[in-house]
């Protein structure tokens, strides 16, 4: 190897380094254990942030007990946020971007997602704002 290709090498492994530590130093903290529930009450179960097999379970649940019983738009809009879900257990996206991947008008949206928040299967966790921050919502598990 000539000189300049060592030093590239090395400035390549030093920058991949660094950004290995950045995401490191930004992934979010475990998230705290939650307050056991009194008898006889129970609370649905979030979506992410437990594993490749929860999700799985929780799509299979889906289609398997939910499906038949929701509306084609809410099933859409459950599909968008379902692949929106991130390791945190949130999906952040915005109604407009919801309806345009969902092939839906942006009033369609608003009623899927009431929908899916009377039946139970999502939850409103942030609000967006008028400056373009999109709301957070939490998947919950539909055979809680």
């Amino acid at each position: 190897m000539t000189p300049a290709t060592t030093d590239v090498n090395a400035n390549v492994k030093r920058h991949r380094e660094e950004r290995r530590k950045q995401r490191a130093a930004t992934q979010p903290a475990a998230p705290a254990t939650a307050a056991p529930q009194p008898a006889g009450e129970t609370q649905p179960r979030d979506v992410a942030g437990t594993g490749k097999g929860d999700r799985w379970a929780t799509f299979n649940t889906f289609v398997d007990a939910v499906l038949a019983q929701t509306s084609e738009a809410e099933v859409r809009v459950w599909l968008v946020l379902y692949r929106d879900v991130k390791p945190g257990g949130l999906a952040r996206v915005g109604m407009t971007d919801i309806a345009r991947r969902a092939g839906l008008t942006r009033r369609g949206v608003v009623k899927a997602i009431n929908g899916l928040k009377r039946r139970r299967l999502i939850e409103v966790t942030a609000r967006g704002s008028i400056n373009g921050t999109p709301n957070a919502y939490r998947l919950l598990n539909p055979g809680a």
